[in-house]
C-alpha cells in the first residue's frame, strides 16, 4: 500500500498481469490492510485496466476510511 493519490488509493504488487495474478496479489494487499479476508473484495470495474474500483463487502466508507488511517 503506498497510501491515497488524488482520492485514490495506490497499491502496488510485483505479480504480473497475467491470468488476473496481479488483481489476485492487489485484493490479498487490500485485505491484509483493512483486516478483512480477500474473499469480501470485489473489482467492481477496471478488471483489465491499472485503475479499478472495488468494494468491500459489510465495511462502511466510514470504517474502511478508520481502518486505513489507523495504518498511518
Amino acid at each position: 500500500m503506498e497510501g491515497v493519490e488524488r482520492g485514490a488509493l495506490r497499491v502496488r504488487v510485483t505479480a504480473a498481469p497475467d491470468k488476473g495474478k496481479a488483481n489476485s496479489r492487489a485484493m490479498k494487499v487490500l485485505a491484509a490492510a483493512l483486516g478483512v479476508p480477500a474473499s469480501r473484495i470485489r473489482i467492481v470495474s477496471g478488471e483489465k485496466s491499472r485503475d479499478k474500483v472495488v468494494e468491500v463487502a459489510e465495511l462502511t466508507i466510514e470504517e474502511l476510511t478508520r481502518r486505513l488511517a489507523d495504518r498511518t
